[in-house]
């Protein structure tokens, strides 16, 4: 852990995000390294983590509300309340983005019956709505199916060709009967 970084996210997010827009201007490529930080409670409200290394950080009960943390790091990150995924969650999703306009990689929930794979996997989980309310659509959705966050950011074919692994192995036989 960069001890700058963890000293300057200690301050709150307003600080944090000037701090980062500072480095991120000095070096476009810069990355914040929080690994191993003890950030429980940490207000992180809107901070900007895009890309930070969190890996082994311990954020537990941490306000992440409003965070971004597209391609942060969140390798055996600690979190509180995220709720269990439903065994299955892969296979559900996998189902549920072949349905008709079922899927939007650019909205993480469209309407009821239209989100991206992030959206699916927070609808598809008891409890993820709410989860997501507390925390970002993106966190909720990497938490609940880690395997699938590399493909938030890509198009609806590219999601739908990487996830065809996931359909249940009767899923073409169905389509042929119907």
């Amino acid at each position: 852990m960069n001890k700058t970084h963890y000293d300057e996210i200690q301050k709150g997010p307003s600080s944090w995000n000037a701090y980062v827009r500072e480095q991120r201007g000095k070096d476009e490529g810069w990355v914040a390294n929080l690994m191993d930080a003890d950030l429980r409670n940490a207000n992180l409200m809107d901070a900007d983590l895009r890309n930070a290394n969190l890996k082994d950080a311990d954020l537990e009960d941490a306000d992440l509300k409003g965070a971004d943390l597209r391609n942060a790091a969140l390798d055996k990150a600690k979190f509180s309340g995220v709720p269990k995924a439903p065994t299955d969650l892969l296979q559900q999703i996998a189902v549920a983005i072949r349905m008709p306009d079922a899927l939007d990689m650019c909205s993480y929930h469209k309407c009821n019956t239209c989100h991206c794979l992030a959206g699916w996997a927070i609808t598809l989980t008891p409890g993820g709505k709410k989860y997501e309310a507390k925390t970002s659509s993106y966190l909720a959705g990497a938490l609940l199916a880690p395997e699938l966050k590399h493909l938030f950011f890509e198009d609806n074919e590219t999601a739908l060709g990487e996830t065809e692994k996931y359909l249940p192995d009767d899923y073409a036989n169905k389509e042929q009967i119907e």
